[in-house]
């Protein structure tokens, strides 16, 4: 019997066996952990998105108000609702924000915002995150914290163009610290600030990203060449003017 499939084997039509080989040497597509099971996205809040957003907050209500300043001013799931959707609308259409919802397989998990866009000198904005906590320790805030950071790197009109994204974290926030220094942040102790969250003051640590860190090369490679250049003859230049003037 084993010999008849051997032989049967052996003599097979050559095209099949052309393709069989073709086909064991196709990539494989491995998807990311937060990928594996399901897809994740970014998109804009909608007004369709009013009930499933304030049942997802109600219901998170205890993991997010540690974090979120904006609950312990008394607001309801209802009324942030609104509030983002008016951002929404009016802030990013002006360039001070670009707000998104991150989604698995249709269903919000959380949001990911971009504010205070400042587009003098400096390019650069503040970045938040927050993930429901039927959602957590499943690499959503990861994917959409890099996607968004991507996004805010990238030149017009593929994305903002901009050249630091500043990140304020409660000492105490373990988990969005972690994500922030494994996604290229570098802490900045000397522009920590104290935020006021209910009754009390509260100091935050600041982390920032920088366009011209190694780790843009994942974001746009040519980008960060181009950039590390244009900083390293600025800094020469300072130099010279410095060793030139007088004691």
């Amino acid at each position: 019997m084993h010999e008849r499939r051997t032989r049967a084997q052996s003599t097979a039509h050559p095209l099949k066996q052309a393709l069989a080989s073709v086909a064991a040497n196709l990539p494989t597509e491995v998807l990311p952990r937060e990928q594996s099971e399901q897809r994740f996205g970014l998109r804009p809040l909608t007004e369709h998105d009013r009930d499933e957003f304030i049942n997802l907050v109600t219901g998170s209500l205890d993991h997010l108000a540690p974090w979120l300043p904006i609950f312990a001013r008394g607001i309801t799931p209802r009324e942030f609702f609104e509030l983002e959707l008016e951002r929404t609308q009016s802030e990013e259409p002006a360039r001070k924000s670009v707000r998104r919802v991150g989604t698995c397989d249709g269903r919000i998990v959380g949001m990911f915002n971009l504010f205070n866009i400042t587009l003098g000198l400096m390019l650069q904005a503040d970045i938040s995150w927050w993930v429901a906590a039927p959602y957590c320790r499943r690499g959503f805030a990861t994917a959409g914290v890099r996607e968004l950071v991507r996004y805010a790197f990238a030149d017009i009109p593929e994305g903002l163009g901009l050249h630091r994204i500043n990140a304020t974290i409660a000492p105490d926030n373990v988990a969005s610290l972690k994500l922030a220094k494994a996604l290229g942040f570098s802490r900045r102790p000397q522009e920590d600030q104290s935020i006021r969250i209910g009754e009390t003051w509260k100091m935050h640590e600041c982390w920032v990203r920088d366009v011209c860190n190694q780790s843009l090369t994942e974001i746009k490679p040519e980008r960060a060449s181009r950039e590390s250049s244009l900083r390293s003859e600025r800094d020469q230049t300072i130099a010279d003017v410095q060793d030139s003037e007088p004691c």
